[in-house]
C-alpha cells in the first residue's frame, strides 16, 4: 500500500471547500472567501473582517499614493496604518462593520465601536477610518473621523454599553415607519454627519484627501481612479485568475 506523505496528506483535496479558498495569491480575496465560508462558522470571524478591512484602506490609499510607502502596524501598536506625504503623518484607527440590525430598528446600518472602556492601549491614532461591507464583504462606503473628535461621539447601549464612543450609519435611505426615527442615537450620529464630523468618502473622491483635509501631494501624480473602481478591478482581476 502506497503511503502519502505528511506533507501531501496536509493538503485538501480537489473536492473539498478548503481547495477552493486556497489557490489565490490576493490577500484580500483570500480573507473574504474564509469568513463566508460555512466551514468556520464556529472561528472568530470578526478578527479576519478586521484585518480585511485593514488591508482593504491599505490597498485604497497604494491605489491614491503611488510612490508613498503605507506601514502597516497591524495590533501590537495603537494605531494600524501610517503614512506620511508631505510634512503631515497620518497614522489610522481602521474600524470594520457589516451591515446589521442588531437594534431592532427594522433597517440595515452599519455600526462601529470608536472606543471601549476595556481597552488600555492609548489612541494614537489620527484618523480613524471606518469601513462599511456589504453581505458579501466587499467594500461598500467609507467614512473618516477625527482622532482628535472621537470625545464628541455618544455612548452606545445595553449590550455594547462598554463601548464609551461608537457610530451608527444607516445603509441605506430610512423609511419614515422605522424605529431608528425614535432613537436618539440615531439622531445624534446623523447630527455629526451633518456636521461633517465624519466624512463620507464618496465613489469619486479620494480617502487620502479626507484624512487630509485638501489634495494631498502625489510625488507620481494623482491616481485617477475611485475606490469602487479599484474595487470592481480587483474583484475582476480575480475572476481571470
Amino acid at each position: 500500500m502506497k503511503r502519502r506523505s505528511l506533507t501531501s496528506s496536509l493538503l485538501p483535496r480537489a473536492s473539498s471547500p478548503a481547495a477552493h479558498i486556497m489557490p489565490t495569491d490576493n490577500p484580500v480575496e483570500l480573507l473574504r472567501r474564509v469568513a463566508l465560508s460555512p466551514d468556520c462558522a464556529k472561528m472568530n470571524r470578526s478578527t479576519v473582517k478586521g484585518y480585511l478591512g485593514e488591508l482593504l484602506v491599505k490597498q485604497q490609499l497604494e491605489v491614491e499614493l503611488k510612490g508613498i510607502r503605507i506601514d502597516h502596524h497591524g495590533n501590537q501598536s495603537g494605531h494600524d496604518l501610517q503614512y506620511v506625504c508631505g510634512a503631515v503623518c497620518i497614522k489610522i484607527d481602521v474600524k470594520t462593520s457589516t451591515a446589521k440590525d442588531e437594534r431592532k430598528w427594522g433597517l440595515q446600518y452599519w455600526s462601529w465601536a470608536l472606543q471601549n472602556k476595556n481597552k488600555k492601549k492609548p489612541v494614537t491614532a489620527t484618523h480613524l477610518v471606518c469601513v462599511g461591507l456589504n453581505a458579501n464583504l466587499i467594500l461598500d462606503s467609507l467614512f473618516v473621523i477625527r482622532a482628535e473628535n472621537i470625545r464628541l461621539f455618544p455612548p452606545a447601549t445595553g449590550q455594547f454599553s462598554n463601548n464609551t464612543h461608537c457610530l451608527f450609519l444607516p445603509v441605506t435611505a430610512v423609511c419614515s415607519t422605522s424605529k431608528a426615527l425614535t432613537d436618539p442615537l440615531f439622531h445624534t450620529c446623523q447630527r455629526l454627519l451633518a456636521e461633517q464630523l465624519v466624512v463620507r468618502v464618496r465613489p469619486n473622491e479620494h480617502l487620502s484627501d479626507a484624512c487630509t483635509g485638501r489634495p494631498a501631494p502625489h510625488p507620481m501624480g494623482r491616481a485617477q481612479i475611485s475606490w469602487t473602481a479599484a474595487a470592481a478591478r480587483m474583484r475582476s482581476g480575480n475572476r481571470k485568475k
